[in-house]
């Protein structure tokens, strides 16, 4: 979700936004054919005090966060480096499909964790992911977008969702709020933004992921310090 860029600038592929809601993103994942193994949940703050109320364990956070010129100004700085080649990353090619992205991203990190029932739109989208993409080869995170955008039937069931929240969008909106995943790797904590190049390694992850996890949404927040439109989900066993 964009506004720093102008309509004729925006992707080919328009997707209504979702919203940063655990109960449209359950049901949407269930329609997708992901059995209730996994789930996410609001995250209330940042302090160890909120952030004990997430279930354990946690396997990865989705920030909402506001596209601001502070947010931009620091993204022109930002160092960014090759990524180990077995985390998974893809590129965002669909606008308004950032909430997607970052599910994709968060689910990709625990695959091993997760079960569907038969004929699940979400297991053939990562299978394909899999099966027709080379892990090895230049362009992945590009290639991996295109899989999305020729699956019909995921963006049905994105629109479906979309259409369940309380805030009323459509396609041609530009919406300044953005969704990245925060994600465990090899004992690192990587943001994971379909907009960017590459992945961003935060560093090394400590003992309990959701409290490292909370450093990296709190430096977006510290960013924009009079902003209140951010807002935390964590991806939880059920």
């Amino acid at each position: 979700m964009l506004k720093n860029k102008t309509t004729s600038e925006m992707p080919k592929n328009h997707w209504v936004p979702l919203e940063s809601n655990p109960d449209v993103i359950n049901k949407y994942l269930l329609k997708l054919g992901l059995l209730p193994t996994v789930q996410f949940c609001d995250v209330y703050g940042t302090d160890e005090g909120l952030l004990s109320m997430v279930p354990d364990p946690c396997y990865a956070f989705i920030l909402l966060f506001p596209i601001s010129e502070n947010y931009l100004n620091f993204t022109k700085t930002e160092k960014i480096e090759k990524a180990p080649d077995n985390l998974f990353f893809m590129k965002q090619t669909i606008s308004n499909a950032c909430g997607t992205i970052g599910i994709l991203h968060a689910l990709s990190s625990i695959k091993s964790h997760l079960k569907f029932s038969e004929n699940s739109v979400l297991e053939r989208l990562l299978k394909k992911f899999d099966q027709d993409v080379d892990s090895s080869a230049s362009g992945i995170a590009e290639k991996r977008a295109n899989i999305l955008e020729e699956m019909d039937d995921f963006s049905a069931a994105h629109a479906s969702a979309a259409s369940e929240g309380q805030t009323t969008h459509n396609e041609s909106d530009i919406v300044d709020l953005h969704f990245v995943a925060i994600v465990n790797h090899n004992d690192h904590i990587y943001e994971l933004d379909g907009r960017k190049e590459a992945p961003i390694c935060h560093g090394p992850s400590g003992p309990l992921f959701k409290l490292s996890a909370a450093k990296v949404a709190e430096k977006f927040m510290q960013r924009d310090p009079n902003e209140l439109r951010f807002s935390i989900m964590a991806l939880t066993a059920c």
